[in-house]
């Protein structure tokens, strides 16, 4: 009886250790506005991948998604979003595992960083 015990607590441990790794793993972002139209999302994309083409070597043959923060705080835990401000720009390109964290008020990159190849996804989320 002991011993059954024993076994689903360290099951459970480690559940809960997956979980949370992968709950802290995740990155999350605002998508584009959903009341902008289809074409607004595609032209800001566009202007985003122009602008950063000037500053940095962006990936090729990779479609990247495009993300804006609304809400700093709740990503404060994440490295890469120190300093983060709402309206910066995330710019992902998911098979080069890169990520670009932009700010168009003052037209600087904040941040550039490799997504770990332990990170099994990138949540886009709206």
């Amino acid at each position: 009886m002991k011993r059954l015990f024993l076994i689903a607590t360290v099951l459970l441990v480690v559940a809960f250790g997956y979980f949370y790794y992968r709950s802290r793993s995740t990155i999350t972002v605002t998508n584009l506005p959903s009341a902008g139209n289809a074409t607004d999302q595609s032209a800001l994309l566009q202007e985003t991948i122009d602008t950063l083409s000037k500053f940095v070597v962006l990936p090729e043959g990779d479609e990247p998604v495009l993300g804006i923060v609304s809400d700093p705080e709740a990503l404060a835990g994440e490295a890469f979003f120190k300093g983060a401000q709402v309206g910066d720009r995330v710019l992902i390109y998911p098979k080069a595992r890169k990520a670009i964290l932009y700010r168009p008020s003052i037209g600087k990159i904040i941040e550039i960083e490799s997504i770990p190849e332990t990170t099994s996804n990138t949540q886009v989320g709206i």
